[in-house]
């Protein structure tokens, strides 16, 4: 049974955000009565397997002890997934495509975007008239979260109202930037981030590892530790998703991919929409 909700919190983190091919975005949006007792069990979970919160992050993910608390962590928010508590969305994006690959892209500009993209796609599709959504990103020194809210105003459908952002129809949004040591549940925000990004990276790696696949240039295939116990990640999140019929899929798209937008957990790998569609450039 669906949960009819009127206050979401959401937490928020982003993934490699500075390099590499690939850069993704994280939204872990749940009902505020829920937070206690998920925020609770993520402290147990730690605890139990001597973990400090710091070093639960996907970047860190390089122990065989790390990848057990992952896996019992796992198995709960799906349990919370599917009766309707927890909703995952992360939006994957290529610098290397018709967008982004331009001389004098602005990476804060465009991350700022792309979490305008991910927030406004969940307030559009899944916040009714006057419910709240109240997000708390991890503190980032280099993005502006109140040049976020003048992107929304700027919309044309949002404006500023008592702190927050209010829709036409008083969908209200408020940003309270916070950091993993506050909320825990950012580290969640950060670790489907980084999981939906790196099996873009390391796709063909994990495809080796999966079938055990022998080749004639074996020195052509070096896999580290970290990707090992990220690849026990990749096949946990994929078969649970097939076999509760998500519509997630990893080996389609070499990533993780959702083709049903509206499911719990949503990897949404974004395309240029036309030809005009370009990434913000740094002012000269």
């Amino acid at each position: 049974m669906i949960k009819k909700i009127n206050n979401y919190i959401a937490f928020a983190d982003e993934s490699s955000q500075n390099h590499g091919k690939y850069r993704s975005v994280s939204l872990v949006v749940l009902h505020e009565t829920d937070f206690k007792h998920i925020n609770n069990k993520l402290s147990s979970i730690l605890k139990k397997y001597n973990l400090k919160i710091k070093s639960f992050k996907w970047e860190k993910l390089k122990s065989k002890k790390k990848v057990l608390a992952l896996r019992e962590l796992l198995d709960y928010l799906f349990g919370l997934m599917l009766d309707g508590s927890l909703r995952i969305h992360v939006l994957i994006w290529d610098i290397e495509d018709s967008r982004h690959n331009h001389v004098g892209r602005d990476d804060i500009k465009n991350l700022s975007m792309m979490y305008y993209k991910l927030i406004k796609n969940f307030v559009n599709d899944k916040l009714y008239d006057k419910e709240t959504l109240t997000i708390y990103p991890d503190r980032n020194n280099d993005l502006d979260w109140e040049n976020l809210e003048e992107i929304f105003v700027n919309d044309g459908i949002f404006n500023i109202k008592g702190n927050g952002l209010v829709t036409l129809s008083d969908k209200k949004v408020f940003f309270k930037e916070s950091n993993t040591e506050d909320e825990n549940l950012i580290q969640i925000a950060d670790i489907f981030a980084g999981m939906g990004r790196t099996s873009y990276e390391d796709y063909d790696q994990y495809e080796f590892w999966l079938t055990g696949q022998q080749t004639l240039f074996p020195s052509e295939i070096n896999i580290s530790n970290k990707q090992k116990c990220h690849f026990e990640i990749y096949k946990t999140v994929d078969e649970w998703a097939k076999s509760n019929r998500l519509g997630v899929s990893l080996k389609s798209n070499k990533g993780f991919n959702s083709y049903d937008k509206h499911g719990p957990l949503n990897f949404w790998f974004y395309t240029p929409q036309h030809n005009n569609d370009q990434a913000p450039l740094k002012q000269k």
